[in-house]
């Protein structure tokens, strides 16, 4: 059996290599392909935490994955991270244990950073340069880092984030190894950039092609809205089938905070109630 830590998982992320694998995924996923059971939800009220349980199976692959993934908001005040969990992956034939992934919530952070810059190069034109990261927890750093990665063109990032200092901190730490400013307006830098990014559930605007919102999803090859509570469908084209993938996995590219989600993962991305 396979028992990894943190550290060991980051020294074997490789974001080019990593992002086609999610990119299927999200395609085979809105193809009906995943076995895809509802998400399991702890909430812990008087601590205003959570966790989330999640499973998942690709129809005739030997392996099967469930993820364990908690947001414990208070823990900042203990001096220990808000988030933490780990990953099974078991046996489809067996049920034998074959690796344990203790990544304390790295998974989850890179694969949301790497879904958000997929879903950008799908929906954003192809010209696209400028990008608006809103909030600055720890998603911040994961969205930049996939977007340089993996988008076609040099992009220059301004930051945003409801604590200044927090986000001017950040922004000053990661303008060593990215072109990033700090801005103190969101409404007006919203109107300035190609996309915008943060971990929220999934509701792009003004990036091209399709659009997501809560309220379902129009695109100009379809010229029809889809409300979420209707049937799961596939869609003919490859911008459909990442947004309807994306949505399903419930993290992302741009925040609408009227979005009814836990509280705790809004805190979690920074992001302005």
């Amino acid at each position: 059996m396979i028992s990894l830590s943190r550290t060991e998982i980051e020294a074997l992320i490789d974001l080019p290599s990593i992002a086609p694998h999610i990119e299927e995924a999200y395609r085979l996923t809105s193809a009906g392909e995943i076995n895809l059971p509802p998400v399991g939800h702890i909430t812990f009220p008087d601590l205003n935490a959570d966790c989330h349980i999640e499973y998942g199976h690709l129809v005739g692959s030997d392996s099967f994955v469930i993820k364990v993934a908690t947001g414990f908001p208070s823990n900042a005040a203990l001096g220990l991270e808000t988030g933490n969990g780990l990953v099974l992956v078991m046996s489809a034939k067996t049920g034998v244990v074959q690796a344990v992934l203790h990544d304390e919530m790295l998974l989850t952070d890179v694969r949301t950073g790497i879904g958000g810059a997929i879903a950008s190069r799908v929906l954003a034109r192809k010209d696209s340069e400028r990008v608006l990261i809103v909030g600055a927890g720890p998603q911040a750093r994961r969205q930049i880092e996939a977007h340089a990665a993996l988008m076609p063109n040099p992009l220059r990032f301004e930051l945003w984030g409801r604590n200044t200092e927090r986000t001017k901190e950040l922004a000053a730490v990661l303008s060593n190894e990215f072109d990033i400013t700090y801005s103190d307006d969101l409404q007006t830098c919203r109107y300035h950039h190609d996309c915008d990014g943060c971990e929220q559930p999934f509701a792009p605007f003004g990036m091209g092609t399709c659009w997501n919102s809560y309220y379902g999803c129009g695109c100009r090859c379809t010229g029809q809205a889809r409300a979420r509570s209707k049937p799961h469908k596939t869609y003919g084209c490859d911008c459909c089938r990442s947004c309807d993938a994306m949505f399903r996995s419930w993290r992302s590219v741009t925040c609408f905070s009227r979005w009814p989600y836990s509280r705790t993962r809004r805190d979690r991305a920074g992001c302005d109630p």
